[in-house]
């Protein structure tokens, strides 16, 4: 113990670590939570550090417990700085010992174990209790200890009345309610059960535990959500509350469950098998408890939720550290060491082996361990298990504390473990199917009228573009459209790039005429313009190379939304003037201001909160429909306003073939008007502009 002192943070007698015997030594930084003040791990480190210097090893680790005497963290507190250090890849701390339901939020930032240790030293644990310690097929913790949740009964009790161990829901209700009714005629009140379901994760486990034990076999997985034997199970554990407890009891913490049902009037208790509280709370549960299996729905099947706390070490330590951090995972996992804390803290291991150690089996019922049933939570089938977790014990209150009716209560539960997207099938709404009809009949109306103006070849007179770039503006209205189809069906990384490239291409083609029209009537001449005028579609290139070279470094996340009392969905998250055309400028403006409105709404709906993937669909594809609609309209009503111009003045029709060939073969001449560079056919276009003049004027 002299080589190692436990560092508390924040208190007066905290002190320096002395390393006595140590050459250069590497020090691993440890963290780890405790309600208590006597930490489990400390003598596991003082161990190693012994071991270290009485081998040379050179290898010290520093333990910082934190626990409620030596800091205002809580349990949930503890677990937020662990996520946020981890997250600024902090060197503050090397090794973490925590909660194993954080496995899939910290396992991006932890080593994979399976490259510090052996296959042997690895399968040596039990792979059912090393399964939620994986993350993108990493191994990134290991589990120093378990807990889980066992039935305590009064003996005494159950002897006066001759009555035994109940083995199902059933049995518990009947002897409970027997042993109520018998002692109350003694003016006795007696506590029947209390359910363990606070508003914390201990609640999640005990609802996972009773759920667990209406599965119709031993073997039978976890039952389906909206199968009958879920429905069984909320149906019964809300009759257990109505009959033998009531909300108070059902509510309470685990240690105002230690401190005051463990007495003569209580019956049942659920708590958690964690047989070394005696010694650390300094009370002694009354010997009249008994420990038993938690009871099932039918006998012989029961259910209990493990806890464990996992060891992980981070994977942005130094090159020094990493040569040794397989020593010190090895040492602290080793089966020894497990062996160790089984023997002093009377706690449980993943080693399952060492349940046939005779010495062991003297300090804890091997027996017992071996036939519980366990059940280990899906962390990590969820990116964010906590918000899952409290989303599903906050429906099943609802259901127990406050009559939300059963088959609502269902759905939800339902919903939190679906990820929900629109779909073109109207099997949940007609919403997808709608919105692609309106942009495929949108697309039609415009392809369509696009060929009615070729055809009656009157498109000549929208000349406040050229007539290929009126084409590509008209090409990126459709091209927005489609993006409404892009929008059904579940949300992906590939859609997402698919997206954001969609709406930027089509978004340039619109904006991109409106741009060169700027440029080509711009009073002053410059080199930049000449050439932008005589290449316009090397510019038009030069844009499409910028967006897409812009879309292409952006990084795509897709992330689930926890709705609650609603259906989850997935949301995409990225982690970057003329006097003589001074009309036609003008009318510019509208267009422009309808494709700004667009941009500002579409990025203001990014940071909107939603709750519900339909309004969000219903949002998203009816902004660019506006955006369709508004642009060819405008589009349209140009037109509508040259033809008038025009007319009046007798304008000659120019040959659309005619007027296709001279867009191509346009140059620009500085003896010429920049007008002139539209076509080669000079005479018609000066012509054209002079009439539109006098029409200003």
């Amino acid at each position: 113990m002299a080589n190692c002192q436990l560092v508390i943070p924040n208190s007066s007698n905290s002190t320096e670590i002395n390393i006595n015997g140590f050459g250069k030594t590497i020090t691993f930084k440890a963290l780890t939570y405790s309600y208590f003040e006597e930490n489990r791990y400390s003598d596991l480190i003082d161990e190693f550090n012994k071991y270290s210097k009485d081998n040379n090893l050179d290898i010290y680790i520093q333990l910082n417990a934190l626990s409620p005497k030596n800091s205002s963290l809580h349990t949930s507190d503890y677990a937020s700085t662990v996520d946020l250090l981890l997250q600024k890849k902090s060197n503050k701390y090397d090794i973490y010992i925590y909660n194993f339901i954080f496995s899939q939020k910290y396992g991006p930032y932890l080593m994979d174990l399976k490259e510090l240790l052996t296959e042997e030293e690895i399968n040596q644990y039990n792979p059912k209790y090393l399964s939620s310690s994986y993350y993108d097929n990493k191994l990134v913790g290991i589990p120093l200890r378990l807990e889980y949740n066992i039935l305590y009964y009064n003996e005494l009790l159950l002897n006066k009345y001759q009555k035994e161990v109940p083995k199902t829901w059933d049995e518990l209700i009947e002897t409970a309610k027997f042993i109520i009714n018998e002692e109350s005629k003694i003016n006795n009140t007696i506590i029947g059960y209390n359910g363990m379901c606070p508003d914390s994760e201990t609640g999640t486990t005990s609802l996972f535990d009773f759920l667990y034990s209406f599965r119709n076999t031993v073997d039978s997985p976890f039952p389906e959500i909206n199968s009958p034997e879920l429905k069984n199970a909320l149906v019964k554990l809300k009759q257990i509350k109505n009959e033998i407890s009531n909300e108070e009891l059902f509510s309470m913490s685990t240690i105002n469950i230690y401190f005051d049902l463990f007495n003569d009037k209580s019956l049942f208790i659920k708590y958690v098998n964690r047989e070394d509280d005696a010694s650390v709370f300094n009370y002694k549960i009354d010997k009249s408890f008994k420990m038993g299996i938690l009871p099932g729905n039918k006998e012989n099947i029961s259910g209990s939720s493990i806890w464990a706390d996992n060891i992980g070490i981070t994977n942005f330590i130094s090159d020094e550290k990493k040569e040794k951090a397989n020593i010190v995972m090895s040492y602290l996992t080793s089966k020894e060491n497990q062996r160790k804390l089984i023997l002093k803290f009377k706690s449980y291991s993943a080693i399952t082996s060492l349940y046939k150690d005779e010495k062991i089996c003297k300090e804890i019922d091997c027996h017992f361990f071996e036939k519980n049933q366990f059940f280990v939570r899906p962390t990590n089938n969820y990116s964010n298990y906590e918000q899952y977790s409290e989303q599903f014990r906050h429906y099943i209150y609802d259901y127990l504390f406050k009559n939300v009716d059963l088959d609502k209560t269902i759905k939800y539960i339902d919903d939190i473990t679906k990820v929900h997207y629109v779909k073109i099938s109207t099997e949940e709404s007609s919403v997808g199917l709608i919105m692609t009809i309106i942009a495929s009949i949108l697309i039609f109306i415009i392809i369509l009228y696009s060929i009615f103006l070729l055809y009656k070849n009157i498109i000549d007179y929208f000349i406040i573009y050229p007539v290929d770039f009126w084409f590509l503006s008209i090409f990126g209205i459709i091209i927005i459209l489609t993006v409404c189809f892009v929008e059904i069906g579940k949300i992906t990384v590939i859609k997402c790039f698919l997206k954001e490239l969609l709406i930027s291409i089509g978004f340039t083609f619109n904006t991109i005429p409106i741009l060169y029209k700027l440029i080509i009537d711009y009073p002053n001449e410059n080199k930049l313009f000449k050439w932008i005028i005589n290449n316009r579609y090397k510019f038009l290139l030069c844009f499409m190379i910028i967006i897409i070279i812009f879309i292409i470094n952006q990084n795509y996340q897709v992330e689930n939304v926890i709705v609650r009392n609603g259906e989850n969905f997935q949301i995409l998250i990225k982690e970057i003037n003329n006097v003589e055309t001074q009309y036609e400028i003008s009318a510019l403006y509208p267009n422009i201001f309808i494709d700004t409105f667009y941009i500002i709404i579409s990025y203001i709906k990014e940071y909107i909160k939603f709750n519900n993937c339909i309004y969000l669909f219903i949002l998203n594809g009816g902004l660019h429909i506006l955006f369709s609609i508004s642009n060819w309209a405008f589009l349209i009503y140009l037109g509508t306003i040259m033809i008038n111009t025009n007319g009046k003045n007798d304008k000659p029709k120019i040959n659309v073939k005619d007027a296709k060939f001279s867009i191509k073969t346009s140059v620009y001449d500085n003896s010429k008007s920049k007008n002139e560079s539209f076509t080669d056919n000079k005479e018609e276009y000066i012509t054209n502009i002079t009439s539109i003049q006098s029409t200003q004027i």
